[in-house]
């Protein structure tokens, strides 16, 4: 009686190894193009909404809607141009681009961006009852300031924002 042995020789199973480590080294660094790409698409996303949905408020309540970069998630941060650190959107009733106890209602409160940096020049940005604000650009960049990765949002006079991939440089 004949015995059949099945299975794998030792040649076949180092080749088949060889296989899978040359489609890994290929693979895995389009696969993190992939992770980072996603993850800046995720993060301008979640700005561009907060934008659009203040000025979705502002025309449906008829009062001004303010955005404004915060440290703490209660209150307006002073100067500065970092809005990473998170951002308020809330009904501005006396225009103050403050939020006022008592009188102004927060709409939400953003939590921060990791990894990420959001630039903008302006410490506020308030939506008119029309849905108008003052043009400006926020400018997202990852940490290594890897300008593949960098968007800018345009924010129009007409309060509607685009996203642009042609940034020219990651403010510091």
């Amino acid at each position: 009686m004949k015995k059949t042995h099945s299975g794998f020789t030792l040649i076949e199973l180092m080749i088949a190894l060889a296989v899978i480590a040359v489609l890994l080294a290929v693979g895995v660094p389009s696969f993190n193009n992939l992770i980072e790409n996603y993850r800046v698409r995720t993060n301008i996303s979640l700005v561009q909404t907060n934008l659009v949905y203040a000025r979705t408020e502002a025309s449906k309540r008829g009062r001004p809607v303010t955005v404004c970069r915060t440290d703490d998630g209660a209150a307006c941060a002073g100067s500065g141009d970092n809005w990473e650190a998170g951002w308020l959107v809330f009904v501005d009733e006396d225009g103050d681009a403050e939020v006022d106890a008592g009188t102004d209602e927060i709409l939400r409160a953003v939590n921060g961006l990791t990894g990420f940096t959001l630039r903008n020049d302006d410490q506020t940005l308030t939506y008119a009852a029309s849905g108008a604000a003052t043009a400006t650009t926020f400018v997202l960049c990852p940490v290594s300031a890897d300008l593949t990765y960098a968007r800018s949002l345009v924010l129009l006079a007409s309060g509607r924002p685009r996203v642009q991939t042609n940034v020219a440089s990651c403010p510091g």
